[in-house]
């Protein structure tokens, strides 16, 4: 409790009372431009450093809070390929 007698999770964010852990819906607006922002440096990175690039795509998903990267494979650029041109 807080000295108002009112629970700690329980405050005003963004001007309204809600819960203090509860997201607002900018936040994943928010996360996903730095999610991609960290995935094009990493490819920014390796362009730069001269390192070799393994993978063509970065999918991001801020459920899970994972990113998955698609080797650079003949077969995986092929299937992208055919992916791309049959979806309107």
């Amino acid at each position: 409790m807080d000295e108002g007698g009112k629970n700690l999770a329980e405050r005003k964010v963004h001007g309204k009372k809600g819960i203090a852990c509860q997201p607002n819906k900018n936040d994943k607006a928010i996360l996903i431009n730095d999610a991609i922002a960290i995935a094009a440096m990493n490819y920014v990175h390796k362009l730069l450093m001269r390192e070799p690039i393994q993978s063509f795509v970065t999918y991001v998903d801020l459920t899970t809070n994972n990113t998955r990267s698609v080797p650079l494979t003949r077969e995986n650029l092929r299937k992208h390929i055919q992916q791309r041109s049959t979806s309107p």
